[in-house]
């Protein structure tokens, strides 16, 4: 065959491929072939359980699915909205944005310096490069976008063992203290770089910043987040997971594995604070994404500086001041034409990002430390359905 031909039949594939990628579908079309796709992997990968809650307002589309740890699967959106979960990073949202709260009452910046802070004793070691402490150089803005340099406690290898996921399967009985966490990174680990001068994913940064929550606010993390968020905006479900009460309501959560193992009833758990310690509901992550991106926790100007991407988290996900962004174009250059997606994504298949342009909320958790980047399959074609659904089209 002529290569002129193959050209041409080359051009012509790319441009079926791109006419239905961008094709609109019907709301119940896509609600259909987003069905499939979650039959499909739950099939494929068996996860302990699963959720999938979608709301597209704009379009008067919404999917709820879960489906339990004994396998009692429900479509029903009241009963998917109540089940509570194990967040696992997407509580590192929450974090930054009571962060941002204190930098707009004036208690802090992005530019303040952590050890004007917090005591020298607990960054002793912990920023140590190359033979030279830099504790002094690190900012709070280094700490919520990840590259004040600082180890990561859970999953860095220790110099002496496994990384603490490894130690966690072998002692669930251990209770971890905030500080606890950071002798892990400061005994064991070492740090990546100077500050500022690269990216590195980090709970020992988070660890940090709900450290210096509690000594600008003067309280306990677990009484600010319910103060300040869960309280004001009806979040019934939400909690930290082993600090503080729970609400009377509390359901016993979906499964938290880890390497395999149950955290659920553990002393483990505790392992996760500031970094993403929280059990929540679809219904409660709605509320709080929504009041972040109407204002109604923050301005504008901080939410701003919290979707700004700094540094590339993985291929097609950025990192900004305490929160990530999808860029579906940097997938595959075909969903180019999607927008862009922020919120947070976890260990377990946990995910919570909202399109701001189509009032379009995604929540996900698959319950298990083997499901992140299956959860990212998913999340692309079927957010990819939900783009392409005709506006204010009632079926």
């Amino acid at each position: 065959m002529p290569l002129i031909s193959i050209l041409f039949l080359l051009f012509l594939a790319v441009l079926i491929l791109i006419i239905l990628a961008k094709a609109p579908v019907s709301a119940a079309k896509a609600g259909t072939q987003i069905h499939k796709l979650v039959e499909k992997l739950i099939k494929r990968k068996q996860p302990p359980s699963a959720l999938l809650y979608i709301n597209r307002r704009d379009a008067n589309f919404s999917l709820s699915y879960s489906r339990n740890d004994s396998g009692i699967e429900t479509s029903g959106v009241d009963e998917v909205k109540q089940q509570p979960f194990h967040i696992a990073s997407v509580g590192k949202l929450f974090t930054s944005t009571v962060i941002f709260s204190l930098i707009e009452q004036k208690k802090c910046s992005l530019d303040t310096k952590i050890f004007t802070i917090l005591p020298a004793p607990w960054l002793k070691d912990l920023f140590v490069c190359n033979n030279t402490d830099f504790s002094e150089m690190v900012t709070i803005e280094h700490l919520l976008s990840h590259t004040s340099g600082v180890a990561d406690y859970f999953s860095d290898p220790q110099h002496d063992e496994d990384s603490l996921q490894a130690t966690l399967l072998k002692n669930p009985d251990n209770a971890y203290t905030p500080l606890d966490l950071l002798d892990i990174s400061r005994l064991n680990q070492s740090a990546h770089f100077r500050p500022g001068q690269g990216f590195h994913y980090s709970d020992t940064g988070y660890i940090l910043l709900g450290l210096i929550i509690e000594k600008l606010a003067g309280k306990e993390f677990h009484v600010i987040l319910d103060e300040w968020i869960f309280t004001p905006l009806g979040m019934e479900h939400s909690y930290l997971a082993t600090r503080g009460p729970h609400p009377d309501n509390t359901q016993l959560p979906a499964p938290i594995l880890v390497g395999g193992l149950d955290l659920r009833n553990t002393p483990a758990l505790s392992a996760d604070w500031s970094g993403g310690g929280i059990i929540s509901t679809a219904g409660d992550l709605e509320l709080f994404v929504r009041a972040l991106f109407s204002g109604s926790l923050i301005s504008k100007a901080s939410l701003n500086q919290m979707m700004q991407e700094k540094n590339t988290f993985v291929r097609g996900i950025k990192y900004g001041t305490g929160m990530m962004k999808i860029k579906f174009g940097d997938f595959f250059p075909l969903l180019r034409f999607m927008n862009h997606m922020y919120g947070h994504m976890g260990i377990l298949g946990t995910q919570l990002f909202f399109d701001h342009r189509d009032d379009t909320v995604y929540i996900s958790n698959f319950s298990s430390d083997k499901f992140a980047e299956h959860s990212v399959r998913l999340l692309i074609p079927a957010v990819s359905l939900i783009s392409r659904i005709r506006k204010d089209k009632r079926e």
